[in-house]
């Protein structure tokens, strides 16, 4: 075991990849801050402890067998029969047409009404309640200036 010590924001480097830093000292704890690549695990002594039990455990486990699969899983369904093409459309006969005199219908029309404008169709820069306002150095607000132009075309 290699022993080190460290002050307040001193760090060590471990394999030119990984930074542990002091950052905090209090009156029997340290605290480390570790920088490392995402490929490298990073954990306390007692989780790493729990990790490699449950992995121990897992291993000794016994597992009932996976049934095997037979041969009728594998085989496709039978494809069902094309549906029936749809019965054609009679055609009425040169003698069935309908005849010339019968006047022609005529469908009246809905009247239109008229269309307002509401508020929330109007465009945004319009609604705007506030006037625009900027910081002053002492931190309150302030109206800006715009210049209107004045006089007629």
């Amino acid at each position: 075991m290699l022993i080190l010590s460290r002050k307040f924001n001193e760090s060590i480097i471990i394999d030119g990849r990984i930074v542990v830093k002091v950052v905090r000292l209090d009156s029997d704890v340290v605290k480390l801050g570790i920088d490392a690549p995402m490929d490298v695990p990073v954990h306390r002594q007692e989780i790493f402890d729990e990790i490699r039990r449950n992995n121990r455990e897992a291993l000794m486990q016994t597992r009932p067998p996976v049934p095997r699969l037979n041969a009728a899983m594998f085989t496709s369904p039978v494809p069902a029969a094309p549906p029936a093409a749809p019965p054609p459309v009679p055609v009425p006969a040169p003698s069935q047409a309908v005849a010339a005199e019968d006047p022609p219908v005529r469908v009246k029309a809905a009247p239109v009404s008229k269309v307002t404008t509401t508020a929330a169709a109007a465009p945004k820069s319009a609604a705007r309640k506030k006037p625009r306002t900027t910081r002053t150095s002492k931190g309150k607000a302030q109206p800006i200036q715009t210049k209107v132009p004045t006089g007629s075309r």
